[in-house]
């Protein structure tokens, strides 16, 4: 009987349970999801090969001042060719950030390097795109490696598949004398017509490439071709006829 008694409590509590809870539930307001929170991006964007979004590809944030440059961050894309550095301090006056990829083992189906635009202004949290940039090589054509040339000379290359690149010629020598071509709209060819006054005859020089996109990058193949150019107009040896006097 004690044992009865104690069971009939219980079971008409149940009920009363079940019913309290559904009262609850239908005045209590409805719970709202709490919306998802993207993830920080910070400073990014996006690597292509030959347009082609490309993996695995190393990057390095460069912080420079009035005084230095440093590497603070580096990292890989993501197979979808994406990348981002995150938690980045923010820049002050006179300092800025730019985002830097560097062929290191020097493979020619890659450009040398490709440094983005520069960024001025930061702050720390910010998401900041930097669009997308493409590594592919541009490939000297002509005039070949170690060519001895006279003026005119035509200078060509494979142009890469991106209409929006624009071209300059380098001409430099070791000891610092440099020629550099005015910026060239998406073109394959160079025509020189002249020596420039930079530059000497019979001197070796080489010459290589810059590539610029229309938000600010900038990039630089990776061979530099031996060229030496002379004038026509000079002898090598001047001709000695001896004068007889009779």
């Amino acid at each position: 009987m004690r044992r009865l008694l104690i069971l009939i409590p219980v079971i008409i509590c149940v009920p009363i349970f079940i019913i309290a809870a559904q009262v609850l539930s239908v005045l209590a307001p409805p719970l709202v999801q709490a919306a998802e929170i993207p993830d920080a991006l910070g400073i990014y964007g996006t690597v292509t090969y030959a347009g082609v979004p490309s993996g695995s590809v190393p990057l390095d944030l460069w912080f420079a001042d009035a005084t230095s440059f440093t590497i603070i961050s580096s990292t890989l894309t993501a197979a979808d060719g994406t990348y981002s550095f995150t938690n980045m301090p923010a820049l002050n006056n006179g300092e800025s950030y730019f985002v830097e990829y560097y062929n290191s083992i020097l493979d020619p189906e890659f450009l040398y390097y490709w440094d983005t635009r520069v960024i001025t202004q930061y702050l720390t949290g910010q998401d900041l795109y930097l669009g997308t940039f493409d590594i592919q090589n541009v490939v000297h054509l002509a005039p070949l490696d170690f060519a001895t040339v006279q003026f005119p000379v035509d200078f060509s290359w494979v142009a890469r598949n991106n209409p929006t690149d624009k071209y300059q010629i380098r001409i430099q020598n070791l000891s610092g004398s440099e020629y550099i071509s005015p910026i060239l709209n998406y073109t394959d060819t160079f025509h020189l017509n002249q020596l420039p006054n930079a530059l000497a005859y019979n001197s070796i020089y080489f010459w290589d490439m810059l590539v610029f996109s229309p938000d600010g990058g900038v990039g630089n193949n990776t061979e530099w071709y031996q060229i030496t150019f002379t004038n026509p107009q000079q002898f090598p040896f001047k001709l000695y006829i001896p004068v007889i006097s009779k």
